[in-house]
């Protein structure tokens, strides 16, 4: 299961680490084999570089990082002599080279860019972002704090000097009049005040440690936006998610860095998830660090209440509900999750991947192995049109199965027309020959570990 929900931006396309959240991830993990990839990666590769579709050059240089398919910088290169003024290219660029560990190569990237001639403002306030989200993730609260000023120098001679109160009082104070026009503009000026305020800010109201900020004075500044938003009908526009996942981030960030609290985290990601309930950030930083399990489980409290209601049900959610009770709970409440989503969300009812899921589940798990056959049959009743739901009698079932259940299963495959790679009668040979090698071993294990006559107890 690879569903998750989440809004695209940089930050989730090309994520400066491996710990966060990677929007392609669930495409790839689609995918089944390096020839979908490929073909996948060739078709965003014709419309983005022959076809001038520059929508799609992020999406392709994120899907080809992801799924390892082609060397990042060679493509990235290859896309910015296409598109050398897309902003959005050179920071998923350097995010790449700093993932890879080569500060020094990332922040060559960035300056190139931020030297390009006729930059809006806003663009070089997104590079500038990028670039102090470097520093920050390294814990150089300093150098980040210099490099997100950039936006108020007239030139990037001084981009190593300490930021000055006057640079810092030249950014972008309050993103309320930028509402009035667009939205996206609104959420990075928002973004780059939450930083600023997490860079400069003395509160003092939350633990802090060396290398870390204002996570109180950040929050705050996030909660008055949100507000803004909400108070202009643009609660659910994507800025104010796309904002709400930059302040989840920082939140990361900011607990992996040093001290916290724990009722603080679920505070600020309860808030999120108010406006956004099925966002899988939100939900999962949510119950990243909550312990409490039984009937105190305020996850599944959560779930029940709010993520899991008739405006919110989605597969995303859905999948994280199981997930829960893979890590918190037991066999049988993940097989009441399933159920669940399987029968009473119609996001979920002819989801083929959530029904091979299921059916691995239960094989793979002692107390419901023997319901895995009963749900196999269900699956491929709610997924007649679904190849891979059929081909689970042939890989996770093929032990469960006798020879008849397995030549059904093919002539229904044959019917339907689906390409089959092997003769049933071929198949059925081998499996049964494995089977009886498997039994045969068995049976020499067992005599090697029986003991010897009168040795046992008596």
């Amino acid at each position: 299961m690879s569903h998750q929900q989440i809004s695209p931006s940089t930050e989730v396309l090309f994520p400066s680490t491996t710990a966060w959240f990677n929007y392609m991830d669930p495409a790839i993990h689609a995918l089944t084999n390096d020839g979908q990839l490929q073909l996948v990666s060739n078709a965003l590769k014709q419309l983005a570089r022959s076809h001038g579709r520059s929508d799609l050059a992020v999406y392709h240089l994120a899907f080809d990082i992801c799924s390892s398919k082609t060397d990042g910088k060679k493509a990235a290169k290859a896309l910015l002599r296409k598109y050398p003024t897309n902003i959005e290219l050179y920071i998923g660029y350097a995010n790449y080279e700093f993932r890879a560990g080569n500060n020094a190569v990332a922040s060559n990237v960035v300056t190139a860019a931020l030297q390009l001639p006729s930059l809006s403002y806003e663009e070089k306030l997104q590079l500038s972002l990028a670039w102090a989200w470097m520093a920050l993730e390294q814990g150089d609260l300093a150098t980040s704090l210099s490099r997100l000023c950039l936006t108020g120098q007239e030139t990037q001679s001084a981009i190593t000097e300490p930021a000055s109160p006057a640079l810092i009082l030249k950014n972008p104070a309050d993103p309320d009049l930028e509402l009035r026009g667009n939205a996206t503009v609104a959420s990075l000026y928002a973004k780059a005040l939450v930083l600023l305020q997490y860079l400069t800010q003395q509160s003092g109201k939350e633990p802090r440690g060396e290398g870390q900020g204002d996570i109180e004075a950040a929050m705050a500044v996030v909660a008055k936006c949100s507000d803004e938003f909400k108070a202009r009908g643009l609660a659910a526009d994507a800025g104010h998610e796309r904002l709400l996942q930059f302040a989840a981030q920082l939140l990361y960030v900011h607990i992996s860095h040093g001290p916290y609290r724990p009722a603080f985290l679920r505070e600020q990601t309860a808030a999120f998830l108010g406006f956004f309930p099925d966002n899988t950030i939100f939900l999962t930083l949510f119950a990243w660090k909550e312990t409490r399990l039984g009937i105190d489980d305020r996850v599944r409290a959560l779930l029940t209440d709010v993520v899991l209601t008739k405006p919110h049900d989605c597969a995303s959610a859905r999948v994280f509900a199981i997930r829960h009770e893979m890590r918190s709970g037991n066999a049988h409440s993940t097989r009441a999750a399933f159920e669940h989503a399987l029968e009473d969300s119609p996001g979920c009812k002819h989801n083929a991947g959530m029904w091979v899921s299921y059916i691995r589940y239960c094989r793979e798990t002692k107390e419901l192995r023997p319901k895995a056959k009963e749900v196999f049959y269900r699956a491929i009743q709610r997924c007649p049109w679904s190849k891979e739901v059929f081909m689970e009698a042939f890989g996770t079932l093929v032990r469960d199965l006798d020879s008849a259940e397995l030549r059904s299963v093919y002539s229904t495959l044959y019917e339907k027309g689906v390409r089959v790679h092997v003769e049933m009668d071929e198949f059925v040979g081998r499996w049964k020959e494995e089977a009886r090698q498997r039994d045969q071993q068995r049976d020499q294990q067992s005599h090697s570990h029986r003991p010897a006559v009168g040795g046992g107890r008596r």
